[in-house]
C-alpha cells in the first residue's frame, strides 16, 4: 500500500508519521517513522547537488514491552534499530515494503514512537 493524502501532507509541512508495527516477539513492540528535513550542509565544493533538497530519514526499532508499558525511558534499550535516508515519498514507500511495512498505516506521530 503507499502513503495516505494525510501522511504526505503532514511530511510536506516537516511533520514525523509514525506507526506501530508488530514485533518480532510478544515481549517487544516496535514502531517505524519517517522524518522530513531539508539537507542544509555546507560545503566548501563549488556544487553540492543534495545541499537545500528534501530528504527523509525511515527510522524503525523494538522496545522491551514491560519498559513502554510502564513509561520508562528508552534510552538504551531500543533493538534491532535500523535507518534509511531516502529522497521521495516513492522511496519511502519502497524502503517500508521491503521492512515488511505497510505505508497505508503511518499516521501523525503519537507517543510511545521513541525518536
Amino acid at each position: 500500500m503507499s502513503l495516505t493524502a494525510e501522511a504526505r501532507q503532514l511530511l510536506r509541512k516537516g511533520q514525523v508519521i509514525s506507526a506501530e508495527i508488530p514485533a518480532s516477539s510478544a515481549e517487544l513492540m516496535a514502531w517505524v517513522g519517517v522524518h522530513p528535513f531539508v539537507d542544509k550542509r555546507s560545503t566548501r565544493t563549488c556544487a553540492d547537488p543534495g545541499r537545500g533538497r528534501n530528504r527523509f530519514i525511515i527510522r524503525g526499532c523494538e522496545a522491551p514491552r514491560a519498559l513502554v508499558e510502564a513509561n520508562q525511558d528508552l534510552t538504551g534499550s531500543l533493538l534491532n534499530e535500523r535507518m534509511a535516508v531516502v529522497l521521495s515519498e516513492e522511496e519511502i514507500e519502497t524502503v517500508l515494503s521491503s521492512w515488511g511495512v505497510d505505508s497505508s498505516t503511518l499516521e501523525r506521530d503519537r507517543a510511545p514512537y521513541p525518536y
